[in-house]
Protein backbone atom coordinates (compact mmCIF):
# COMPACT_ATOMS: atom_id res chain seq x y z
CA UNK A 1 0.00 0.00 0.00
CA UNK A 2 1.13 3.84 -0.58
CA UNK A 3 0.05 6.36 1.21
CA UNK A 4 -0.08 9.87 0.69
CA UNK A 5 -1.85 13.19 2.34
CA UNK A 6 -5.66 13.36 2.36
CA UNK A 7 -5.07 16.50 0.66
CA UNK A 8 -1.52 15.68 -1.45
CA UNK A 9 0.36 18.03 -2.93
CA UNK A 10 0.65 17.29 -6.87
CA UNK A 11 3.97 16.59 -6.72
CA UNK A 12 3.14 13.85 -3.80
CA UNK A 13 0.25 11.94 -5.98
CA UNK A 14 2.69 11.81 -8.82
CA UNK A 15 5.53 10.72 -7.28
CA UNK A 16 3.27 7.70 -5.65
CA UNK A 17 1.74 6.89 -9.23
CA UNK A 18 5.31 7.01 -10.25
CA UNK A 19 6.56 4.39 -7.27
CA UNK A 20 3.59 2.16 -8.54
CA UNK A 21 4.15 1.85 -11.85
CA UNK A 22 7.98 0.86 -10.77
CA UNK A 23 6.98 -1.62 -8.24
CA UNK A 24 4.13 -2.77 -10.87
CA UNK A 25 7.13 -3.36 -13.68
CA UNK A 26 9.52 -4.54 -11.49
CA UNK A 27 6.89 -7.12 -9.55
CA UNK A 28 3.62 -7.32 -11.20
CA UNK A 29 2.06 -6.38 -7.91
CA UNK A 30 0.02 -3.41 -8.53
CA UNK A 31 0.10 -1.32 -5.16
CA UNK A 32 -2.95 0.71 -4.27
CA UNK A 33 -2.64 4.42 -3.38
CA UNK A 34 -4.82 5.57 -0.54
CA UNK A 35 -5.12 8.66 1.32
CA UNK A 36 -3.96 8.83 4.50
CA UNK A 37 -7.27 10.54 6.00
CA UNK A 38 -9.91 7.44 4.50
CA UNK A 39 -6.89 4.44 4.88
CA UNK A 40 -7.90 1.77 6.86
CA UNK A 41 -4.26 0.37 7.32
CA UNK A 42 -2.66 -2.86 9.48
CA UNK A 43 0.32 -3.52 7.41
CA UNK A 44 3.34 -2.37 5.50
CA UNK A 45 2.98 0.83 3.75
CA UNK A 46 5.12 3.20 1.91
CA UNK A 47 4.40 7.05 2.83
CA UNK A 48 4.88 9.55 0.16
CA UNK A 49 4.54 13.09 1.22
CA UNK A 50 3.99 15.23 4.13
CA UNK A 51 1.96 12.76 6.29
CA UNK A 52 0.56 13.24 9.83
CA UNK A 53 2.55 9.96 10.30
CA UNK A 54 5.66 11.19 9.06
CA UNK A 55 5.01 14.06 11.62
CA UNK A 56 3.90 11.49 14.09
CA UNK A 57 7.28 9.72 13.89
CA UNK A 58 9.31 13.29 14.18
CA UNK A 59 10.68 13.39 10.55
CA UNK A 60 11.73 17.10 9.39
CA UNK A 61 10.47 17.04 6.23
CA UNK A 62 11.79 20.33 5.68
CA UNK A 63 15.24 19.21 6.37
CA UNK A 64 15.45 17.08 3.13
CA UNK A 65 16.93 18.06 0.55
CA UNK A 66 14.64 18.34 -2.82
CA UNK A 67 14.71 14.67 -3.93
CA UNK A 68 15.17 13.39 -0.10
CA UNK A 69 13.70 10.20 1.69
CA UNK A 70 13.63 8.60 4.92
CA UNK A 71 13.54 5.04 5.29
CA UNK A 72 12.54 3.65 8.56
Amino acid sequence: VIVIPGEAHPIATYAAEEFALHIEKASGARLPILAESGAALNGPAVYIGATCAAANAGLDLAALPGEGAYLK
